[in-house]
């Protein structure tokens, strides 16, 4: 049995605990770390598998950065927090562009353009750097039980790292993309309003989907499943709206109890 475990949500909320003064630095200096956590995160990784069965001392070290390596453990996943800090910094400054025009232009320039564009640089280094440096082969990826593994065994693996920051760039830059410029401003709040104001919810509902499809879906007939999946729960999100409102939604809790805990108590 585990005493410690980089649990998805134990990774947010211990980043969220250092973001203050992380967010102080520059975007170039957050850059820079982030590109350094990730460039040693597997070879500390594989000296550390190596270590640990030496003594208490490296089997603490390892067990604390990177327990278990096929959730999210720290050190590598510590680079997705930076970069997300960054392009945060980046939504948060072209939105802040009160001229309407100008703030179109630069939302194509900067998210729709360049995210696409290093996204996808990005995403093929992580298939070329997996086949001629580890030597993976990618033909394994079949059933959802190896869709996790393709890149790598674990999470802290380089390559698989690279993919999922690859896909977040042109996510965002996709999204964003049809949300400015193709989305109608009523259908934009109906469809995705409710996922936004439930999200947090969401997240730990989808859990029940599990049971139905591990290791029952392959690459190819995965997309439909998905699909419909997708859709019953913006319906259950939106009938949650509509009957409950906020009180379902756990955000909106959370976000309430921070400004209980910010407000003077003299």
């Amino acid at each position: 049995m585990a005493l410690w475990s980089w649990y998805i949500l134990f990774i947010i909320g211990f980043c969220l605990l250092i973001a203050y003064p992380l967010l102080k630095l520059p975007k170039v200096v957050r850059l820079i770390l982030a590109m350094f956590i990730l460039i040693i995160s597997y070879p500390v990784f594989d000296l550390l598998e190596s270590l640990r069965y030496i003594n208490l001392f490296w089997e603490l070290i390892y067990h604390f950065i990177f327990f278990p390596a096929h959730e999210y453990p720290i050190l590598p996943f510590f680079t997705n927090f930076c970069l997300g800090t960054i392009v945060g910094d980046i939504f948060y400054e072209i939105y802040s562009i009160e001229e309407g025009d100008l703030r179109k232009t630069q939302i194509k320039k900067k998210i729709v353009r360049n995210f696409a564009i290093f996204g996808t640089i990005i995403i093929i280094a992580s298939i070329l750097s997996n086949i001629f440096i580890f030597h993976h082969d990618i033909t394994t990826w079949r059933t959802t039980e190896t869709m996790g593994t393709i890149l790598g065994v674990d999470r802290s693996v380089l390559t698989l790292m690279l993919w999922v920051i690859g896909w977040d760039l042109v996510l965002f830059s996709l999204l964003t993309y049809f949300h400015e410029f193709k989305f109608t401003p009523e259908w934009r709040h109906r469809f995705l309003f409710y996922f936004s104001y439930y999200s947090l919810t969401l997240y730990f509902l989808h859990d029940i989907t599990a049971p139905i499809f591990w290791n029952r879906l392959d690459i190819y007939s995965i997309w439909i499943p998905v699909t419909i999946t997708v859709m019953v729960f913006w319906y259950i999100s939106k009938i949650m709206y509509e009957k409950f409102g906020p009180k379902l939604s756990l955000k909106w809790h959370i976000s309430r109890f921070a400004v209980y805990l910010s407000k003077d108590k003299s």
